[in-house]
């Protein structure tokens, strides 16, 4: 019997695991089967046993050296199912599957998806958000994301997955996740994320965000979805924490220049970028929102567009050398050609910096100059 499903079924994000495909794969595999090896209930719902069992086919019989538990429609593991010779290379496996965690891959050691060193505190917690992520109407990008996190950034992460203990803050965490994927970011991307997130922030602030981002409505999801690169949404996040963590220090000079850097390294409209910053910075520290001076420092952000801050430096570095060589010639400072140049500049994209300099001259001449 040869079989052609429509859709991805197995795990990953892609696996799209309608009901009938994976039925149609599960009766396959247990075609194959040897008489050591438990069948797989046909139910068509994916699982643990399932997407196993997939894995040890690719190994077996598909020849694919780095399996990834996902059948794809017209691909090569679709093609080893229908080849009556796969049974022959599949029955010489005696040992059942492990049984991992829903879409896992483990690092080396673990156990049940976690560290041998995994606290108590810590393994309750990951079997919460495990359940949580379970109950989502797709689970498995949330579930890839987590398993990513526990592999590569476990000793990072543990205090995330200890708070899981609370099934409100476990069930935020998985919408989180799926937030976060659902965003375009790769399980890869969005672990990047969630790392540098806590490496700066109280998990607390974190579980905030993540609920703030799974509300799709809210002002923070809408700005970073406007972004629309999760590789960009990364950057962006990432510099606003540590925009935040600037801040909280009193390094205001330091947070602006990790904006400009930025925004300088990042082909995206400038002012959507310092939105989607100042959002998040303003969901990691509340406080701001209504702060003068930070407002300020988005506002001259703002006025110093690349593109425009470059046109008008141009134009600036170009007329006082004009105005020099003019003064020079004629004895006394060509103040036409100046007052031009403010006229100019007040018109500009970068009009906030001569209101502050026509302040601070008016202040300067009424405070030490004025009779």
């Amino acid at each position: 019997m040869t079989i052609s499903i429509r859709s991805a079924v197995g795990a990953g994000a892609r696996a799209v695991n309608a009901p009938a495909d994976v039925k149609a794969v599960q009766n396959q595999l247990n075609g194959h089967m040897g008489p050591s090896r438990t069948k797989l209930v046909v139910d068509g719902k994916i699982g643990p046993k399932t997407i196993g069992t997939i894995k040890d086919f690719q190994k077996a019989a598909a020849g694919l050296r780095s399996p990834d538990g996902r059948v794809d429609p017209r691909g090569k593991t679709e093609g080893a199912l229908n080849d009556p010779g796969s049974s022959s290379k599949f029955a010489r496996m005696s040992v059942a599957p492990a049984t991992p965690t829903p879409g896992s891959k483990p690092p080396a050691g673990s156990k049940g998806g976690l560290p041998p060193s995994a606290t108590a505190t810590e393994k309750k917690g990951y079997e919460n958000l495990v359940a949580a992520i379970q109950r989502l109407p797709n689970p498995n990008p949330a579930q890839e994301l987590l398993d990513v996190l526990i592999a590569d950034y476990f000793p990072t992460i543990k205090p995330m997955i200890a708070t899981a203990q609370s099934g409100a803050d476990a069930m935020k965490l998985a919408q989180g996740f799926q937030a976060l994927r659902g965003l375009g970011m790769s399980a890869k991307e969005a672990a990047e994320l969630s790392s540098q997130f806590l490496k700066y922030q109280r998990v607390g602030v974190y579980i905030k965000f993540m609920d703030d981002l799974a509300g799709g409505a809210s002002k923070l999801a809408k700005s970073l979805k406007a972004i629309g690169k999760g590789a960009v949404i990364l950057a962006v996040v990432v510099t606003a924490v540590e925009v935040a963590d600037h801040w909280n220090k009193g390094r205001y000079g330091a947070a602006g220049g990790e904006v400009y850097k930025l925004g300088m390294g990042l082909a995206i409209p400038w002012a959507g970028l310092l939105d989607a910053v100042q959002t998040m910075v303003e969901s990691l520290m509340p406080s701001l929102k209504h702060n003068r001076f930070f407002e300020g420092m988005f506002m001259m952000l703002k006025a110093m567009n690349p593109l425009a801050a470059g046109a008008v430096a141009v134009d600036s570095v170009i007329s006082v050398i004009q105005v020099t060589i003019t003064s020079y010639k004629s004895g006394r400072l060509d103040m036409a050609g100046l007052d031009a140049l403010a006229d100019r500049m007040r018109k500009s994209p970068l009009q906030v910096f001569t209101k502050v300099g026509d302040g601070l001259g008016d202040w300067i001449y009424d405070t030490f100059m004025a009779d």
